[in-house]
């Protein structure tokens, strides 16, 4: 029996494999290759594609997927951390951004109030799906404008709601808005509520007993059920299907098996992620860019400079440096995948017309396919500003003001980013009484910490003024431990090229960044992911060496010592020596047993062997290895 929707993404994925194949080449985002392969096969292009609906579909479960995998590396304290910029930068953005759109639009379509609602809407949303997989393609969600731009992103997935409630109003068909309002603002509060109920009680206690089986299918299937079912009741509360999913990641995250989750959910995500672009990629008109290409063009420029703009002072006022408002605002500049589902919304209620539908799609898909662009060039554009001539206070963030140290420090070590490192770090510095300085991006980080009387201040310590307020000149050693890649590039080369004797520090996830740290200046480079593979190296060769061969003994020939551990279920665990006679029955003597790292030197007969206690053993080969057969029994 043929299956038309399997021959259409068999076409599907092999189109796109050429095409990121290509991208990849090049150095191109692979978002444009997705974007590509919708325009080859879409209606516009070759028209290979029938089945467009079930495509869309599964555009929306990629969407779903995307937004629970990025709550899964949330928290309820991380998401709770980020209520200031999501409701004051969030809220400033999306009001702004649609105040000043709508009033061009409505300058300049004749004063048509309703169209300039729902466009000025429109542009205030930005694209959740682009920014958060750039971004963590790019290793920057855990960044200050990765976190920033997260935040705003929340804030815009849930203004979409009263927003999709005005535009029928707007046409005289949406009922009282004021008790549709009501009703999903109570909805809202219940399925926060359940949130909370189920990231602390009941999903822990499910998935635990899930783990618990030891099967790998049925602990994906819950994991999956979890974040599609939420996302599903969300939407038929009137919420969004994106914040459902995200709000259901954070619920998995909380239980203490996010990581597990993350790792099995991840290929499915990339996978129905790029069905969501391809399906972007088949609403692309070339008719319509060939009808009006200079407007069309034209509005794009303007909307992503002028977005890009807004979305910039959003986060200057929440008081953060020049530098990081302007990279989150480029990566803020491009409008949103709801903002099509809006422009679907306000053709079926007559407020926009097919002519603006196709008009708005071809920019909205215009500013998607810059987005990666922005956000790559995003740090240079930044950097390059901030050159002009701004005022202190903005450049560096008023609240680095009152948290810079005002006495002196010589010979002193900057810790740069307050993290688990950072904090380590310092608290070894106060053990050895040693100086320190840290620099964190975090404002609500500094605060409570300036409050205990840490010696920290706020600021980019990318900018050489920052380090100097650091007391850059008389340091010893700087450590560099935030997240951002880019950023710690940037942090070495400026700390090098100020003083040429300091000894710099970095730490970073990928191996790949030890060459160009290391050119950039720093003495020593840590590489999570080479220390996490030495690490397990030594742990698992350093097992062998000491159970897996035997070391000749020099007391006795003949003897031999191994390290055996006893196994969980072990019939020998919960018996003592007296009872085992391990010397009598078997010709093995027990020389010492570790437990909990410590370590009990020629136990006494009634001491008894419990499992996972690591037995230094000693006794003839043969002997030895039918003890390890008997413990593993």
């Amino acid at each position: 029996m043929e299956i038309p929707i399997l021959a259409d993404i068999t076409v599907i994925f092999a189109t796109a494999a050429v095409s990121l194949t290509i991208c990849s080449r090049l150095n191109v985002p692979e978002i444009l290759g997705y974007l590509i392969t919708g325009v080859l096969l879409g209606p516009n292009g070759l028209s290979v594609i029938h089945a467009l609906h079930e495509v869309e579909m599964m555009a929306e479960i990629g969407v779903v997927l995307l937004l629970f995998a990025v709550g899964l590396e949330f928290s309820l304290s991380h998401l709770l951390s980020l209520k200031r910029p999501a409701l004051l930068g969030g809220g400033f953005q999306v009001a702004v951004t649609a105040l000043v759109g709508g009033a061009a639009v409505y300058l300049l379509a004749g004063k048509n109030m309703n169209l300039a609602i729902v466009s000025g809407m429109m542009v205030s949303l930005s694209s959740t799906a682009i920014v958060l997989k750039v971004l963590a393609g790019r290793g920057e969600t855990d960044s200050p404008h990765g976190r920033l731009s997260t935040a705003v992103l929340i804030f815009q997935d849930i203004a979409v709601i009263p927003m999709m409630l005005i535009i029928p109003v707007l046409a005289g068909s949406g009922g009282n808005v004021y008790t549709a309002l009501g009703m999903t603002a109570l909805k809202a509060v219940i399925i926060v509520g359940a949130v909370f109920v189920g990231a602390r009680i009941i999903v822990p206690k499910v998935l635990f007993h899930v783990a618990a089986s030891k099967n790998r299918e049925l602990f994906l299937l819950v994991v999956v059920l979890i974040g599609l079912g939420t996302a599903s009741l969300t939407y038929k509360a009137g919420l969004s299907l994106a914040l459902g999913a995200f709000l259901a990641g954070i619920i998995v995250s909380d239980s203490g098996y996010g990581q597990q989750a993350l790792s099995s959910v991840i290929p499915f995500k990339d996978v129905f992620t790029g069905f969501f672009f391809v399906s972007i990629g088949m609403l692309i008109d070339f008719q319509i860019y060939a009808a009006f290409p200079i407007a069309i063009v034209a509005t794009a420029v303007v909307l992503l400079l002028g977005k890009s703009l807004i979305s910039a002072l959003s986060i200057l006022i929440l008081k953060y440096p020049l530098k990081t408002a302007v990279v989150t605002g480029l990566a803020l500049g491009q409008v949103g995948e709801f903002s099509f589902i809006m422009a679907k919304t306000g053709v079926g209620s007559g407020v926009l017309t097919q002519e603006h539908y196709k008009f708005a799609v071809a920019v909205i898909v215009l500013t998607m396919a810059v987005a990666p662009y922005a956000i790559r060039y995003a740090d240079a554009i930044a950097m390059k500003i901030v050159k002009l001539p701004f005022s202190e206070k903005v450049l560096d963030g008023s609240q680095s003001i009152f948290t810079r140290p005002q006495k002196t420090f010589t010979d002193h070590i900057i810790i740069v980013g307050y993290g688990l490192a950072g904090r380590q770090l310092a608290a070894s510095c106060r053990r050895e009484n040693v100086k320190f300085i840290a620099i964190e991006m975090n404002p609500e980080t500094v605060k409570k910490e300036y409050a205990k009387g840490t010696d920290i201040m706020y600021g980019d310590a990318s900018s050489i003024e920052v380090l100097e307020h650091a007391h850059l000149e008389t340091a010893r050693a700087i450590a560099v431990t935030v997240p951002d890649p880019l950023a710690v590039r940037k942090i070495v080369e400026t700390a090098r090229k100020e003083h040429a004797s300091l000894h710099i520090v970095a730490r970073t996830r990928y191996a790949l960044e030890l060459g160009p740290l290391k050119k950039l200046g720093a003495n020593a480079v840590i590489s999570e992911e080479i220390e996490s593979a030495n690490t397990l190296v030594a742990e698992v060769m350093g097992r062998y060496q000491t159970t897996g061969v035997e070391t000749k003994s020099t007391l006795l020939p003949g003897v031999e010592t191994r390290n055996i551990t006893v196994p969980v279920g072990s019939d020998m665990a919960g018996k003592n020596l007296r009872l085992l006679d391990l010397r009598y029955r078997h010709g093995v003597s027990v020389i010492s047993v570790t437990r909990g790292g410590k370590i009990l030197s020629n136990p006494s007969s009634d001491f008894t062997v419990m499992e996972r206690d690591e037995l230094l053993v000693m006794g003839s080969k043969s002997s030895l290895k039918k003890l390890g057969t008997m413990l593993s029994a």
